[in-house]
């Protein structure tokens, strides 16, 4: 499944993910745009916010792009990834049980 039907899938049931949620939350002015933001680690302006948690979406720190390679993966980066996973297949499987195709 490609990243734009699983975006279409989680607005019908009313769940974003992770970045659906930053986007929101930047576009309804909850959080400033990164571009306005200094890196927290150099003071260079910031290119990204970082997520040191993905269970904590909302959680972040702008940092510049090589403060976030420097920074690695979150922490619960591959727990985050495998639950999502999961879920899809959880998903794909009630909609084959159901008698849905697509």
């Amino acid at each position: 499944m490609c990243r734009a039907a699983i975006a279409r899938a989680e607005r019908k049931c009313g769940r974003l993910s992770t970045d659906n949620k930053m986007s929101y939350a930047t576009a309804h002015g909850k959080l400033p745009k990164v571009s306005t933001q200094k890196c927290v680690d150099c003071g260079r302006v910031a290119e990204h916010y970082d997520h040191r948690k993905y269970s904590e979406p909302l959680k972040v720190e702008p940092v510049c792009r090589i403060c976030n390679y420097k920074r690695g993966p979150a922490t619960d980066f591959l727990w985050h990834m495998y639950r999502e996973l999961a879920e899809a297949r959880r998903q794909r499987v009630h909609q084959i049980v159901n008698g849905k195709k697509r």
